[in-house]
C-alpha cells in the first residue's frame, strides 16, 4: 500500500491565545500489511534558591547613630529564607552571598567562619543510583505481604512481621525533610572587595551522604532482621519454608544495598553529586561575621547598603545580586554633608512580559538606582558602577506598556528628579509552533490468526538510516511558555465493510525526547509508556515554561534495537477477522502551555 502524506497548517494567531497544531494519521491494518498515512492541521529568571529572603545586621547604627570616622566595628550579617517552589530547576553551585557597597570595598573583612542552619529536602526516588535498591527491597516486601496473607499457609503458629522493613523502606518511597543541620564554612572575599561568598554544596554533600548512609544501614538491618519464627512445634515446617522462600530475595536486596553503601562508606560514591544536585533547601539561616573599618577620609555620610542572598548559578554577577531587595544598612559618618542631588538617570529598557525586562543606563558614579511604579511601590533597585553604568532586571509580571519611574540616590541620600519610562509593548506576532514531521508507521504483512498476536512497527527512515519512530516539533515563540504534545486514536480499526478489530491495542513505549536545534538543554518530560484508547487524548511529552523553544525529536526507543520493539499493535485472537485493510485515525496535537487566564478551545 502506498503511503499518503499531506499537511494543512492552520496556526491560531489570535493575540494571547495558545497555538494549536494537529497532525492526523490514518492507520491501516491490512491482513497482509499495516501502514500509516498522515495529514496535518495546525493548531529575572531568578537564581535565588530560597523564597522570602531577608537580610539584617547587628551593627546598631542608624541615620542618627552613625559609625564614627576611622573606627572599627564587628558586624554580623544574617540571611534567612524559606523553601522556594521550582528551586530544583536551577543549576550550578549554591552560595550564600553578601554584596558590599563600592565605597567600602577596602573597609570590610571576614571575622571568622560563617554559620549555616538549614533543613534539607530530598527525594531518594529521583536518585537513579538507588532504583535497584528500591526495586529489590520492594519485591521482597511484596513477597512478605503475600506470605502474611497466607500464600504459603495460615500463620497461626508462625510469627512474621514486616513493620521494621516497611518503616525503613518508607524513607526511600517518599520525599523527606531532614532534621535541621548546622555547619560552619569559611567565606571568601572577592579580589575587588565587593562580594563575600560562602560555598554551601560541599558541606551539604557531607550531610546528605551521611543521612543516606544511615538510611541504607537501617534498611539493610531491617532486611537481615526479617525472619519467620515458629510459635510452637506445629509451626516449624512453615517457618522453615518461609525463610527458605525469602532467602534469595533477602540476598538480592542486601547485595543491592551493599553495592551502593560500600562506596558511600569509603567516600568514593558518585551518588554524592546526585544528592547535592537534587536536594532542595528548606528554611535556612546564614550568619556571616565581618569587621567594618570606617574610612577616615569618607567625604560624606554613607548609608552602606549590603544585599544578602542564597543563590544557585555558575556566574556570580554583582549587578544582578545588587538588584535584590533583601538588604540591610550600616550607617557611617562622613566628613561633611552633600546636599546636591544627582542628575536624573538615563534609562533604556528592553524585554517583554514573558522573559522579563532589562533596564540599563547611566547615572552618577556609585549611585543607588530605584525603580517605582505608578503607585510609588519599589519594584527594583541596584547600585551603579564606579563609571556610572547600571543594569537592572525586572520581572515580566510587571506587564507591557506600564509607566515606571527611575531615580538616582547618592551616598549622602540626595535623590534626583525622576526619569519616566514605559515597559515595551509585547510582540504582535506570537511566533511559530509546529509539528514538522511524524514518522509513518508500518507493521509489515501479517497472516490472519485465531490467537492473540502482537505486531511491532518497523523502524522509521531518516535519509538512508533506520531510526526509532518519532515526531519532530519546532517551537519559536517570544513567550517561550512551553508546550504539550498529545495524541488521540479517533476510532477502532475498521475495514471498508465497517467490521471492527475490537479490543486491539496500539501501544507506545520507551518514549524519550532530545533537542535537535536551538540552545535549550532541558529536555521535555515524556510519558514513558502508554496505550491508546479510542477517543481519549494521551499526553506524550511536555516542556516546561521557559524551556520549550527549539527543535525537538520525541521518539520511541533510543536506537535501532530498542526502537524495533517500542511501538506495538496487539490484536485479540477472539476477534473475527476478514482479509483486507483495517484502518483508524490518530490525531496529533501540540499546543502552548496556556496562561492562567487562557484556555484551549
Amino acid at each position: 500500500m502506498e503511503e499518503e502524506t499531506s499537511k494543512q497548517v492552520i496556526p491560531n494567531l489570535r493575540k494571547h491565545k495558545p497555538f494549536k497544531w494537529f497532525v492526523m494519521f490514518s492507520l491501516c491494518f491490512l491482513l497482509g500489511g499495516i501502514v500509516i498515512s498522515s495529514s496535518g492541521q495546525a493548531a529575572l529568571m531568578g537564581i535565588e534558591v530560597l523564597g522570602n529572603i531577608q537580610s539584617s545586621n547587628d551593627s546598631g547604627t542608624s541615620t542618627t547613630n552613625r559609625q564614627p570616622l576611622g573606627s572599627q566595628k564587628a558586624v554580623n550579617f544574617k540571611i534567612t529564607g524559606d523553601q522556594l517552589v521550582n528551586a530544583s530547576v536551577l543549576t550550578g553551585p549554591r552560595n550564600a552571598t553578601l554584596t558590599i557597597p563600592a565605597q567600602l570595598s577596602s573597609a570590610v573583612s571576614l571575622n571568622g567562619s560563617a554559620t549555616v542552619k538549614t533543613k534539607l529536602n530530598i527525594d531518594y526516588r529521583a536518585v537513579s543510583g538507588l532504583k535497584d535498591v528500591i526495586t529489590t527491597v520492594t519485591t521482597l516486601l511484596t513477597k512478605v505481604d503475600e506470605i502474611i496473607n497466607g500464600s504459603l499457609g495460615a500463620l497461626t503458629n508462625v510469627t512474621l512481621s514486616d513493620a521494621e522493613l516497611v518503616a525503613a523502606l518508607k524513607k526511600f518511597q517518599t520525599a523527606q525533610v531532614l532534621d535541621e543541620k548546622t555547619f560552619s564554612k569559611t567565606g571568601q572575599l572577592s579580589t575587588d572587595g565587593q562580594l563575600i561568598t560562602v560555598p554551601l554544596d560541599d558541606e551539604l554533600g557531607k550531610i546528605l551522604t551521611a543521612d543516606l548512609t544511615t538510611d541504607l544501614q537501617s534498611l539493610k538491618t531491617a532486611v537481615n532482621n526479617l525472619h519467620a519464627s515458629a510459635n510452637n512445634v506445629l509451626g516449624s515446617t512453615l517457618a522453615t519454608l518461609i525463610n527458605t522462600t525469602l532467602a534469595p530475595l533477602k540476598a538480592a536486596a542486601v547485595a543491592a544495598i551493599d553495592l551502593v553503601l560500600s562506596p558511600l562508606v569509603a567516600g568514593t560514591s558518585p551518588l554524592t553529586s546526585d544528592l547535592i544536585n537534587l536536594a532542595v533547601l528548606g528554611h535556612t539561616e546564614v550568619t556571616i561575621p565581618t569587621n567594618i573599618k570606617s574610612p577616615s577620609n569618607l567625604a560624606h555620610d554613607l548609608d552602606g547598603r549590603f544585599v544578602g542572598s542564597v543563590v544557585r548559578t555558575n556566574t556570580l554577577d554583582i549587578g544582578l545580586l545588587n538588584s535584590a531587595t533583601s538588604e540591610s544598612y550600616v550607617y557611617l559618618k562622613g566628613l561633611d554633608q552633600d546636599v546636591t542631588p544627582p542628575d536624573a538617570p538615563i534609562v533604556q529598557i528592553t524585554g517583554n512580559s514573558a522573559s522579563g525586562y532589562i533596564v540599563t543606563g547611566t547615572t552618577e558614579a556609585n549611585a543607588l538606582i530605584v525603580i517605582t511604579n505608578a503607585s510609588g511601590t519599589i519594584i527594583g533597585r541596584t547600585t551603579a558602577t564606579s563609571s556610572g553604568t547600571y543594569t537592572l532586571n525586572l520581572p515580566g509580571s510587571i506587564g507591557e506598556k506600564v509607566a515606571l519611574k527611575a531615580t538616582a540616590q547618592d551616598g549622602a541620600g540626595n535623590v534626583s528628579k525622576a526619569t519616566d519610562f514605559t515597559t515595551p509593548a509585547d510582540p504582535v506576532n506570537p511566533g511559530t509552533l509546529s509539528i514538522d514531521y511524524v514518522a509513518p508507521l508500518s507493521f509489515a504483512n501479517q497472516k490472519i490468526s485465531g490467537q492473540t498476536k502482537q505486531y511491532y512497527a518497523e523502524l522509521a527512515k531518516r535519509g538512508d538510516t533506520a531510526v526509532p519512530n518519532y515526531v519532530q516539533i519546532t517551537a519559536n515563540t517570544w513567550q517561550n511558555r512551553g508546550w504539550t504534545l498529545n495524541v488521540k486514536q479517533l476510532a477502532d480499526f475498521q475495514n471498508a465493510a465497517q467490521a471492527s478489530l475490537k479490543q486491539s491495542n496500539l501501544k507506545f513505549t520507551k518514549t524519550n525526547a532530545y533537542s535537535v536545534g536551538g540552545t535549550e538543554s532541558q529536555a521535555p518530560t515524556v510519558s514513558d509508556s502508554f496505550t491508546l484508547s479510542s477517543g481519549v487524548s494521551q499526553v506524550v511529552a511536555t516542556s516546561q515554561s521557559g524551556h520549550g523553544n527549539g527543535s525537538w525529536y520525541v521518539q520511541f526507543g533510543t536506537d535501532q534495537t530498542s526502537g524495533s520493539s517500542a511501538v506495538s499493535l496487539t490484536v485479540d485472537g477472539a476477534t473475527n477477522k476478514t482479509p483486507g485493510a483495517y484502518q483508524t485515525t490518530l490525531q496529533w496535537n501540540v499546543a502552548l502551555t496556556p496562561n492562567s487566564k487562557e484556555s484551549i478551545d
